[in-house]
């Protein structure tokens, strides 16, 4: 893997990296996995991983799409710069979502160079605050790389529904790599309501209102990043906007847009 492809998925699926080695990780190979992708969707990404009780916690805050929606797709292009860097490297790439209900989604983003695939970053996601679980799958690579994952979350409120500019929540979680059953680092992540719009402003194609978050994050370790977001009241999904670490800035934008 290149120093180029490592910093790119580092952007997509930031945390604790995880090599799935055989013999540590019961886990297939690359070279399996994309012998029969959608088989490993379907038995790895599924809203029966995350615990019963972390499942229980996000379904009682109550996001669920308008009714119909079963998958979403898109185009994004990402810009990122890290620390020293001048010019920003852009980076188009697709997106889908399948929405797996109360929030949960599981989501693929594919990158391409010159129309080949070559790398997969796959998700278990709640609602596009909470990363549940991910592999980062490059082509050539002999085993997938997973990232760090949200393993509990204490009980909160959001709700887009009512909420107004300059209205705010607040939500804790604790985060751990993929075979981590304890000592979990404490995150908390703060949103304020900073616009509430037709969500058509951010692409023509997507129906409803949407709110757009301004967040900040400090982990227990006192590393802190800012994000924007809007979040999409019809879909119960928030798309990334804006990252801005110590390390590293992001800024997203949606091309294209469809669901159904």
């Amino acid at each position: 893997m290149t120093s180029s492809m490592q910093s790119f998925f580092r952007t997509f699926a930031p945390g604790i990296a995880v090599v799935l080695l055989a013999g540590c990780v019961a886990y297939p190979t690359v070279e399996k996995i994309e012998a029969d992708f959608n088989g490993f969707l379907a038995k790895e990404y599924t809203v029966a991983y995350p615990p019963a009780a972390l499942r229980a916690k996000l379904t009682e805050v109550g996001l669920k799409p308008k009714n119909g929606i079963k998958e979403i797709s898109m185009k994004m292009t990402l810009r990122q710069s890290g620390v020293g860097e001048q010019t920003p490297k852009v980076s188009p790439f697709d997106v889908k979502l399948v929405n797996l209900g109360d929030g949960f989604y599981r989501e693929v983003r594919e990158l391409r160079n010159n129309g080949f695939l070559t790398a997969r970053f796959v998700y278990l996601s709640w609602a596009g605050f909470f990363q549940l679980k991910s592999d980062t799958i490059i082509k050539g690579d002999t085993f997938p790389v997973a990232y760090g994952e949200v393993k509990d979350v204490a009980p909160f409120r959001f709700s887009p529904g009512t909420m107004k500019v300059g209205e705010k929540f607040v939500a804790e979680s604790k985060f751990g790599n993929r075979p981590q059953a304890f000592n979990f680092s404490t995150e908390t992540m703060e949103c304020v309501a900073e616009k509430i719009a037709p969500a058509s402003t951010v692409n023509a194609k997507i129906s409803g209102n949407a709110i757009w978050l301004g967040c900040g994050t400090k982990n227990d370790k006192g590393f802190e990043t800012k994000k924007k977001s809007v979040y999409l009241i019809d879909y119960a999904l928030a798309i990334p906007l804006e990252f801005r670490s110590p390390t590293r800035t992001q800024d997203y934008e949606i091309t294209d847009f469809s669901a159904q």
